[in-house]
């Protein structure tokens, strides 16, 4: 049993670097590979975390040529291949990449490149200050859900859709708790405010854990992901 244990947690372990298998199919049915080569390492920030330095070649399968070589770091300890998802993120029938740049608990960092087909390239877009963390694109509605975990009770959902190659917040839903009565749960919804800038709140409900049911918690949290799709 303790062998069986000690191999599962060595899968999970070794999880992350399967999404670095990426395969790009274009609009035009030609098909791409990656492969990625360590090229050294670097320290950054007041903490000096190591990032690992990758270069990604992206390769035309039919002639085995470059298409095009991207460097990327990623401060998760990958070994061979960083991770890499192969996603339409702007909704514009072509593959874009998500490079996976750190791996937490419960919440993670992405290095994005899209592609421009105008240039016949991949390029790195900067998306201002929004941190797209466990996200989930929906591409019927044009839609991108994300959601940022703070604590098994507290965390925040929000809605995104691209304006001009830039991502918009349609609505964020927020749940923390209350500065002053830290046994108080405050659910917020909020969405712009096109008249004066910046956000305007168009909900606001308070729950008192003290005298809250078992599963209250759950409950509102389930309220703060219905109030965030109402009507979209």
């Amino acid at each position: 049993m303790k062998k069986f244990f000690a191999l599962l947690l060595l899968l999970l372990f070794l999880a992350p670097a399967a999404l670095g298998e990426a395969q790009l199919s274009f609009p035009t049915g030609e098909q791409f590979s990656i492969a990625a080569e360590w090229v050294g390492q670097q320290y950054r920030g007041a903490d000096y975390a190591r990032e690992k330095i990758f270069r990604l070649d992206i390769i035309r399968e039919e002639t085995k040529e470059i298409f095009q070589s991207l460097y990327v770091s990623t401060q998760d300890d990958f070994e061979g291949m960083p991770g890499i998802v192969a996603k339409d993120l702007d909704f514009d029938g072509y593959p874009d990449l998500d490079i996976l740049y750190l791996l937490g608990a419960s919440n993670s960092q992405h290095t994005f490149f899209f592609y421009n087909p105008n240039e016949s390239a991949f390029e790195a877009r900067n998306i201002g200050a929004i941190w797209l963390s466990n996200y989930t694109l929906y591409p019927e509605k044009q839609l991108v859900y994300n959601y940022i975990h703070d604590s098994a009770a507290t965390g925040a959902s929000e809605i995104y859709r691209w304006e001009d190659g830039q991502l918009r917040l349609v609505r964020r839903a927020e749940i923390c708790f209350d500065e002053k009565s830290p046994m108080t749960l405050i659910l917020s919804v909020r969405e712009p405010d096109e008249d004066w800038g910046g956000t305007r709140e168009t909900h606001l409900r308070s729950l008192d854990l003290n005298q809250a049911a078992a599963g209250a918690e759950l409950v509102l949290h389930q309220e703060m992901e219905k109030l965030l799709w109402q009507g979209l």
